[in-house]
């Protein structure tokens, strides 16, 4: 069943590319060599998930491919810089790239694992502004580690060292109101975090600087549903990740007094986890 599904998915997919290169201006080298790349890469792909198709409609997509590619590659030599017209006007985007479950629908095939290139989010992110919300979304949906958020502050506000085999997150001076700015762009994205840091000093350090500044509306991630090997050191800490849709937590101490506090400061919660070892040695 799922390498049927996966199976149509290529050929939609395949359809689609077809249909995009053939609607291309064969004068635009610029695009040309855009669509080039995107068809080998959609070759790459189809090479790795060889397995979903049968032999026959293997060989003749990945003829079909290659085909298209050479094609590709004559337009974007026969045109050249000095033959381009300075009064070109750029076209209009499709309006079907208005519908918003379609561009929804196009974000979910690059996060998919089987479309997903390392960058290609972040890449669609700055193509332009109709895609750049729903990509950033898709980005900072699953956080890894809160330090990755707080570098989205001025330069001067954190910095890094390495300890032994350890990279130490450390604060350098006290956070401002206006070094937040970038920090809110990106925070209310967030609906999983996995790790405060990944080590004890740079949780520490973070806790202890988040915790002696005012955070904008009083929310660090005010959409956060799960946090996960948090491993905070006092229930305090967890005044940090306040919100009201919390469902899942787990806390790195076996602790079962702290549940009526668990279930006063999250009202949406719905699973917890105590666990008295760590995952990693520290």
């Amino acid at each position: 069943m799922a390498e049927q599904v996966i199976l149509t998915n290529f050929r939609v997919a395949w359809d689609i590319l077809g249909r995009k290169v053939h609607r291309a201006l064969p004068d635009d080298g610029c695009l040309m060599g855009q669509l080039r790349w995107e068809v080998q890469r959609f070759l790459y792909s189809v090479q790795r998930n060889r397995s979903v198709f049968s032999e026959e409609e293997f060989s003749g997509l990945e003829q079909e491919i290659s085909d298209m590619i050479q094609s590709l590659v004559k337009a974007t030599r026969a045109t050249s810089p000095l033959n381009s017209s300075p009064t070109n006007t750029p076209r209009e985007m499709h309006r079907a790239l208005l519908i918003p479950e379609i561009v929804q629908s196009i974000i979910l095939q690059l996060a998919h694992e089987i479309f997903r290139t390392e960058g290609a989010l972040a890449c669609l992110a700055r193509t332009c502004t109709l895609f750049s919300e729903h990509a950033l979304d898709f980005l900072w949906r699953d956080l890894r580690e809160l330090q990755y958020l707080i570098m989205c502050m001025p330069q001067d506000v954190w910095a890094t060292h390495k300890s032994g085999p350890e990279t130490i997150f450390t604060i350098r001076r006290p956070i401002v109101d206006t070094d937040w700015e970038r920090v809110s762009y990106y925070s209310h994205r967030v609906r999983h975090l996995r790790y405060l840091a990944s080590n004890k000093d740079s949780r520490h350090n973070i806790c202890a600087a988040l915790l002696e500044t005012t955070i904008p509306g009083g929310y660090l991630l005010p959409n956060l549903v799960s946090l996960w090997d948090c491993r905070l050191e006092s229930p305090r800490d967890l005044d940090l990740f306040l919100s009201s849709r919390l469902a899942h937590l787990r806390w790195s101490i076996h602790d079962e007094t702290l549940l009526p506090v668990f279930t006063e400061r999250f009202p949406a919660l719905q699973r917890v986890h105590l666990d008295g070892r760590y995952s990693g040695a520290e």
